[in-house]
């Protein structure tokens, strides 16, 4: 992600990214999901008195991954539907889009993307 995304999001909640460790790594297309994602996590954590720490949010599979060090049951519900928009979300522009595969590698984009980074329907 763009640093001045990065940015954005560290200045919004503070306090979710305290212990980040290994930053942000995938494309802008997934910074609306990101934002709500914590948006959710924020408020459930106020309300409830809790710590969260968000330690990683990366692509893995095509799809968004996010770790923390402390979860609740609300929280992984909020993170499962985070990750599940993502298979639907191009990574690169946000537009709809479906994971596809190139040279065994899978990412999660739309067909203009695909047909010019040369990506395949998975």
């Amino acid at each position: 992600m763009k640093q001045q995304k990065e940015l954005e999001l560290l200045k919004k909640f503070p306090n979710l990214f305290k212990e980040l460790e290994w930053g942000f790594d995938h494309n802008d297309g997934w910074y609306d999901i990101i934002l709500q994602l914590c948006t959710d996590i924020q408020a459930h954590a106020n309300t409830n008195n809790l710590q969260v720490d968000i330690v990683q949010v990366k692509e893995k599979f095509g799809g968004l991954r996010v770790y923390c060090n402390a979860t609740d049951e609300v929280i992984d519900k909020l993170i499962e539907e985070a990750e599940n928009k993502s298979l639907v979300t191009c990574e690169i522009c946000g537009n709809k889009a479906q994971t596809t595969s190139k040279g065994g590698w899978c990412k999660t984009i739309c067909v203009e993307h695909a047909r010019k980074l040369g990506y395949k329907e998975y």
